[in-house]
């Protein structure tokens, strides 16, 4: 769904159009289709088939839970834009953090068990290929949050950085301003203030030119 893959909890709507409420729906239901098919695949898996020394087949439930209900949000998200507009980004920030946090939660404890000693669920044949998609997905997890860290880390720099070019920009503009609106009287003192170097024949062999004035030096 929309929110499974591509993640949608931070674009903040303006307005809720009729295209969107229709494409929301519609990934709505097909979430939930698949959600009940994953359900009672496992569940036949669960009756008919042996298990192993760790819950996989219901941690995979678990994780396929948590991962087609998200666009629930999604569709919740319709109504609180039409009926409490001025809550809309807290709502978008706060289904981001559940759902992130949760399938954060969820993502650590299959690690743990995934990798104890009584995960024995290879040299089972009715639990082989759901260990091994097990593994896929707290290997694709693990990479997931590692960018989200990677992320959280580099959005200090990138803030001081622009901070920092907008805080140049700013003294830039100003002395620009300033500059622009000396009055004609002070320029003279302006001038005067500046270092001044005499010319001299003996250190000066090769200029014989300003090459401001275009004129020669006088000794």
């Amino acid at each position: 769904g929309s929110l499974g893959i591509e993640m949608d909890f931070m674009s903040v709507w303006s307005q809720v159009t009729d295209e969107q409420v229709r494409k929301i729906r519609n990934e709505f239901i097909i979430d939930i289709i698949l959600l009940a098919l994953c359900i009672y695949l496992l569940e036949l898996s669960m009756t008919y088939q042996k298990n192993c020394g760790i819950p996989v087949k219901q941690w995979l439930m678990g994780f396929f839970i948590i991962y087609f209900s998200r666009s629930s949000f999604q569709l919740l998200k319709i109504w609180v834009v039409s009926s409490f507009y001025d809550y809309r980004t807290c709502y978008d920030f706060s289904a981001f953090a559940l759902c992130n946090g949760v399938m954060l939660g969820w993502l650590v404890y299959g690690y743990i068990i995934f990798f104890s000693e009584a995960n024995n669920c290879d040299d089972v044949p009715d639990t082989a290929l759901l260990n091994s998609v097990m593994f896929v997905i707290l290997f694709i997890g693990y990479i997931m949050i590692f960018i989200y860290m990677m992320l959280l880390c580099t959005l200090p720099c990138v803030y001081m950085f622009v901070r920092e070019e907008q805080d140049n920009n700013g003294r830039g503009a100003a002395n620009a301003r300033n500059g622009r609106n000396m009055p004609n009287s002070q320029i003279p003192g302006l001038l005067a203030s500046l270092s001044k170097t005499h010319y001299d024949a003996n250190k000066f062999k090769h200029e014989t030119n300003c090459v401001i004035c275009l004129v020669d030096y006088e000794p």
